[in-house]
């Protein structure tokens, strides 16, 4: 995908394991500065992901065992809203009137170093 070269990228793929379909409606951001507001379910900031997928746009109607995809760009912004408070990718979709949580952790890429790899005997 050029348009994301050089990107770090949050991905959310979401499958209908159900027996019906469903229509995935929105996908968003909900940040949580505390976890004390993220027990009172009162985000410091939310944000809605406009175009998560360009090829299959919302709203969108995924059938029984299909996957769908939403990408979006892990700009600054994001890595430190996930790296010092809870910050969650929330799908909202029509079988439920809440949304979907999972929460974004951000790992640094630890740097391969040869020399503490060990021979087996």
């Amino acid at each position: 995908m050029p348009r994301f070269d050089a990107k770090t990228l949050i991905l959310a793929n979401v499958t209908n394991y159900g027996e019906q379909p469903t229509t995935i409606t929105n996908l968003g951001l909900l940040y949580y500065k505390s976890i004390w507001l993220l027990i009172r379910k009162r985000p410091d900031q939310a944000f809605i992901i406009p175009h998560p997928n360009t090829d299959f746009p919302l709203p969108f109607q995924l059938k029984q065992g299909s996957v769908w995809a939403g990408i979006t760009v892990q700009d600054d912004q994001i890595t430190e809203m996930a790296t010092k408070g809870k910050l969650y990718c929330v799908l909202y979709h029509s079988h439920s009137e809440k949304p979907t949580p999972k929460r974004i952790i951000v790992r640094s890429n630890p740097s391969f170093k040869r020399d503490t790899l060990k021979r087996a005997p």
